[in-house]
């Protein structure tokens, strides 16, 4: 009997139906992929778990070594004061004739000297007469490791979102092979052709999975050496310090390690463009979007690059990618409508200046009305557009400051006819940045005042502070710390509000701008003084200043000034 039934069940198992031993052998082979399927499943879920808590731990660690770092070098800023106090006191008591005074502000000094590194080299030479390099300790502080923490946790989320995707994938995988074992299944209970369309369906989505399990599988993930972000992580230290040719060369390293690095590719862009390099950085830029770094910051330096050297459709269509990436950015939007201008196409670049400063309008509207208040980066935008404009004024009438950014007075098409339009949208958009700031309103009715450009005088006082006389000028010794804007003035009613803006060296100094109520009369010549009582400055320092005038808040006028160097050896 036990013979018998080994033979019958060889002779199923051999000699049966060839139709239904095709199919045991089918399902057989789709069960035997199911579980290598289920392995490789399990493998990546188990990776992806490992992947997320190293994630969770480095963003744990950066953020601790970003706040430490802060307190720390928060420390050594204030050891710095109080070692300048200390300093100050031993010279008074010096000048006092206290000798033993001096030297315990200065034994003090010297012990304090100790809690920091900060003043000490490489960062401070107390002998020297430079102050402490800030950037430098920063680096050293917590900015390189900070920063390579974070890029470890940058590269584990990435992993961790690779191996969630395979591990997804192959989930998906074991669904249609469940559904082709189905089919298999179904085909042996069923007579005639349709047993067949069974068969073939369930073997052509075998297929498409087994193509798709291979490409999952063998796809690459977005794996970053230790030795890669070290070296990024260098690379933005040195950055931070200035040391902008040592930066590079860190950032090759790093894409050496890694040619698809795209932040690298990102900073090595901007320190290219730091050091002029602008061709070099457009090259990284675009690099930095290839290897997948297709964000808002990239577009929009990329474009401002393309201005820069006067390929104003590039920089166009550059900046118009980035304003479709976030397009409430109302900085890149001022960036579209000066490279329509500076590419002689005016009509087009009012367009583009109108609907950004609407744009900036409605954002104002929007936060005023919830009770908030607009982001700080909007009066920065604001103000970096009338910049961007003036510099390109400057440009093209052949006076380029130092600070001036702008392209090539060759490629811009139809200068003078460009000039006259900045000059009228710089005006717009003054005014509108002071109406929205201190009213949340665009401005009202054009003031007529009328105010004659700004003179500057340098005032001489007697011993008893009686006016002696002043020295008009537009240049006024190191040292001067009082100056007179000089103006004649029309059309202003008392009561009306005037506010005073100084821009040193191309930026605005918000210790000088002061708000007041117009109480001169109608018309005639009258002086404002710019002095130690509207600025915690000792005195004036060297460079370029410009006064602006509102009424109203309205731009009405301004003034150029020049403070030369000191000469003292």
């Amino acid at each position: 009997m036990s013979e018998g039934k080994r033979r019958s069940f060889i002779e199923v198992l051999f000699h049966g139906d060839p139709f239904e031993r095709f199919v045991v052998a089918i399902i057989t082979s789709v069960a035997v992929l199911a579980a290598v399927v289920t392995l490789l499943q399990t493998d990546a879920s188990a990776r992806a778990g490992q992947a997320g808590r190293d994630a969770q731990r480095y963003a744990i660690q950066a953020m601790g070594r970003r706040i430490t770092g802060y307190v720390t070098v928060d420390y050594a800023w204030y050891a710095y004061q109080v070692n300048e106090e200390l300093d100050t006191e031993a010279l008074m008591a010096e000048r006092a004739d206290d000798a033993a005074a001096a030297a315990r502000y200065r034994a003090l000094r010297s012990r304090l000297s100790e809690l920091t590194p900060f003043l000490a080299p490489p960062y401070y030479d107390p002998n020297g007469n430079a102050g402490p390099d800030l950037q430098h300790y920063e680096a050293d502080t917590y900015l390189v490791a900070a920063t390579g923490l974070a890029e470890r946790y940058a590269a584990a989320a990435a992993l961790n979102n690779a191996w969630t995707a395979k591990s997804n994938a192959y989930v998906t995988h074991l669904t249609l092979l469940a559904v082709s074992l189905f089919l298999f299944g179904l085909a042996t209970t069923v007579p005639g052709w349709i047993r067949w369309l069974f068969v073939v369906v369930g073997l052509f989505i075998t297929a498409m999975v087994v193509l798709w399990i291979g490409w999952v599988t063998v796809r690459p993930l977005p794996v970053l050496t230790e030795r890669a972000i070290d070296a990024y992580a260098e690379g933005v230290g040195l950055a931070h310090r200035r040391d902008l040719e040592g930066a590079v060369a860190a950032y090759d390293r790093a894409l050496a390690e890694a040619p698809h690095y795209a932040n690298a590719y990102y900073e090595r862009a901007n320190t290219r463009y730091d050091l002029a390099d602008y061709e070099g950085a457009i090259a990284d830029y675009r690099a930095a979007q290839v290897a997948g770094r297709d964000d808002v910051n990239v577009a929009w330096n990329l474009g401002w690059t393309y201005y820069l050297l006067g390929r104003f459709d590039e920089a166009i269509a550059a900046s118009r990618h980035a304003v479709d990436l976030s397009p409430d950015q109302v900085g890149v939007r001022f960036n579209v409508a000066l490279a329509y201008l500076a590419a002689g196409q005016i009509e087009r670049a009012q367009i583009e200046y109108t609907d950004a400063m609407d744009v900036a309008t409605r954002q104002v509207a929007g936060v005023a009305e919830g009770g908030d208040k607009p982001p700080a980066s909007l009066w920065t935008y604001m103000d970096a557009a009338v910049r961007d404009l003036e510099g390109l004024i400057a440009q093209l009438r052949g006076e380029p400051r130092a600070w001036t950014e702008a392209p090539p007075p060759d490629k811009v098409a139809d200068p003078e006819t460009v000039v006259a339009a900045a000059v009228e949208i710089s005006r717009q958009l003054k005014s509108l940045t002071v109406a929205l700031e201190y009213t949340g309103r665009p401005p009202g009715v054009t003031v007529t005042a009328k105010v004659s450009p700004l003179e500057f005088a340098k005032p001489t006082y007697d011993s008893d502070g009686n006016l002696l006389g002043r020295t008009i000028a537009t240049a006024f010794p190191y040292g001067t710390d009082r100056v007179l804007a000089l103006f004649d003035y029309d059309g202003m009613q008392d009561g009306q509000e005037v506010l005073w803006k100084l821009y040193f060296n191309g930026y605005e100094d918000p210790a000088w701008r002061l708000v007041e109520v117009w109480s001169l009369g109608k018309s005639g010549s009258a002086e404002k003084p710019f002095s130690l009582s509207y600025t915690n400055l000792y005195q004036f320092t060297p460079g370029e200043y410009k006064i602006e005038l509102y009424v109203d808040n309205q731009f009405v006028q301004e003034g150029v000034f020049e403070i030369e160097a000191d000469e003292a050896p």
